[in-house]
């Protein structure tokens, strides 16, 4: 016995529209992407000038912050002035002068 064949045709109709649907889909995704690529071209950084020489600064603005934490405020004060003479103290060791180290009562 023979095996069954099965003819079956698909309309043209059916394989045109499948095909323009496609081609509708990949132009909308080509469109989609154009659109975003074009939308980062402002996000560029422009930079003009020229370091032909090294530059060197003297000016450094630090901020820091210091507190203490203890059961009373007696003991919180302490340990934070134990703890801003360190800091200073490694200021110092570092080459920052002493007068130019300042203390602010504002918290930052």
């Amino acid at each position: 016995m023979e095996p069954r064949r099965f003819n079956v045709a698909v309309p043209e109709l059916f394989l045109g529209l499948l095909s323009l649907a496609l081609a509708a889909v990949w132009v909308a995704h080509m469109f989609a992407g154009t659109i975003h690529d074009a939308r980062h071209t402002r996000d560029t950084l422009t930079i003009t000038g020229s370091a032909h020489k090294p530059i060197t600064s003297n000016l450094v603005r630090w901020s820091l912050s210091v507190s203490g934490v203890a059961r009373t405020p007696e003991a919180a004060a302490r340990a934070m002035q134990r703890d801003v003479r360190a800091v200073e103290g490694f200021l110092r060791s570092g080459g920052v002068p002493a007068g130019t180290i300042a203390e602010s009562d504002r918290p930052q």
